[in-house]
């Protein structure tokens, strides 16, 4: 995905890379985070149980959503970057797409946030932090030379590691097993490979265009519903959503 030339940085075309998975994911994760944490403060007084309960809970619901999203976002990226931009270049569509998978794993990291705070320990999410930030800066200073789209690879592998440390953390808080961890996940990740299977052929078959944008999107979303049908956790977590939001 990635090349290997030497390219002038054009920083303008990687805001544009982001601006899509920023609007689409980043507004409804942040929804979803003022229902996590009132969520979390109210299990912590029921025991540690509870709130392992709710984690596991928790990330199933956001990897139901991040997910299936980030890897349809980058699925669209080509056609998206033409209609919204009028122009499909290669190094703006390549940033697209791996800034919308980072965008996967980002939205994974809400669960144990939230979590963080209710338990009254944000500092932990400021020493990570501390790490991080300097150390993401740092690799994209050297990496920026080769072009934007390193750069976003740099977010990427940063919020690989950096969420999974941070997860790891919180399982030892809690003392979560780290197999039912991982099987929250399962629900969303059968959901993506359904939308991927079903939308990556038409993304390789056609062309830049907005016929082709429709097309992707609507064999995701074909490929979604496929899932949801055959796998009934997927369908279980989303009916159970559904019910909450509801009331």
């Amino acid at each position: 995905m990635v090349g290997n030339r030497q390219s002038k940085p054009n920083y303008s075309l990687y805001y544009q890379a982001f601006r899509l998975p920023e609007v689409v994911m980043g507004g409804q994760l942040n929804a979803m985070s003022a229902v996590l944490f009132p969520m979390y403060s109210r299990v912590r007084a029921e025991g540690m149980d509870a709130v392992r309960n709710a984690m596991y809970a928790a990330l199933r619901l956001v990897a139901l959503f991040s997910i299936p999203v980030g890897v349809g976002l980058a699925l669209v990226a080509r056609d998206s970057m033409l209609l919204m931009y009028g122009r499909t270049v290669p190094q703006g569509v390549q940033t697209m797409e791996l800034i919308s998978l980072t965008g996967c794993v980002v939205g994974l990291g809400f669960a144990t946030g939230d979590l963080l705070f209710a338990l009254g320990k944000p500092g932990i999410m400021i020493r990570l932090n501390a790490v991080m930030v300097p150390s993401m800066l740092v690799a994209m200073w050297f990496v920026a030379p080769k072009g934007i789209e390193w750069v976003a690879l740099v977010h990427l592998v940063t919020a690989v590691v950096f969420t999974g440390i941070r997860q790891l953390i919180v399982n030892r808080i809690v003392a979560a097993p780290l197999l039912p961890v991982l099987a929250s996940l399962v629900p969303g990740v059968v959901v993506a490979l359904f939308v991927a299977a079903a939308a990556l052929p038409v993304r390789l078959l056609t062309g830049a265009s907005l016929v082709s944008l429709v097309a992707i999107v609507a064999a995701g979303a074909a490929g979604g519903a496929v899932a949801l049908v055959v796998y009934r956790p997927a369908r279980a977590e989303l009916g159970n959503l559904v019910a909450k939001i509801r009331g």
